[in-house]
């Protein structure tokens, strides 16, 4: 009632601008005339306020922080997938560098042996037609290359018709046969188990070939040798 009787009579006798400042004596007027538990309750929520900004600071601080490890976990998983992929594109490309030379050698010996063997096949007709050429030594050698890469039993008897045609035989040569320098080729050598062995065929690597008077092409052949 006393701070409502003061605020009366200075609103009557002061200036009655609302922007006016009380003086002391108003300030505290209205202290003494305040119920005791105000200030308390104006302490209690600054107080809260202040907890209030405290815990909004560290949760966007926390959120910060996992924000940050997030992005720097992303970053790295980039930069390792990065890597693989730069490690895997070198290999691929080391790996294109190395078979390319093996590809263009089997593209070579393809085109090579679907040429011989066309041209085995012509020879064939012409064969069977009576119509059979003469072959120079270089058509001879083309044959008998030919001869080393047939993989078929059909292909091999079919070459072998067309070299027996023009007098070229394959040599009979077998594992067990004695050693004879105008047949055969040595290209390995092999221990012999026994002394029996000395000096005979072991294996046959390549078929020879030979005309009724001369050897075209001795035998490859692995031998067996003295093992000391």
């Amino acid at each position: 009632m006393a701070l409502e009787l003061t605020l009366g009579a200075r609103s009557r006798t002061a200036d009655t601008s609302v922007l006016a400042v009380p003086s002391w004596s108003d300030v505290t007027a209205w202290a003494d005339a305040a119920p005791p538990w105000l200030p308390w309750a104006v302490a209690g929520f600054f107080a809260l306020v202040t907890v209030l900004a405290l815990v909004g600071r560290r949760r966007a601080r926390r959120h910060d922080r996992y924000t940050t490890a997030r992005f720097k976990q992303a970053w790295s998983a980039l930069k390792d997938t990065e890597k693989k992929l730069e490690e895997e594109r070198a290999w691929a490309q080391e790996q294109a560098r190395a078979v390319e030379p093996a590809l263009q050698v089997g593209q070579a010996l393809a085109v090579e042996r679907a040429l011989a063997a066309e041209r085995a096949h012509a020879a064939e007709r012409a064969f069977a037609a009576g119509q059979w050429p003469h072959l120079d030594d270089a058509a001879v050698e083309e044959l008998l290359a030919l001869a080393d890469l047939v993989t078929t039993d059909e292909a091999a008897l079919q070459l072998r018709r067309v070299l027996s045609a023009v007098g070229i035989r394959e040599l009979s040569v077998q594992a067990g046969d004695p050693f004879d320098p105008d047949l055969h080729v040595v290209c390995h050598a092999r221990p012999a188990p026994t002394p029996e062995y000395l000096g005979t065929v072991a294996t046959v690597h390549a078929s020879g070939w030979a005309t009724t008077t001369d050897v075209l092409r001795p035998a490859d052949v692995e031998l067996y040798v003295d093992p000391r």
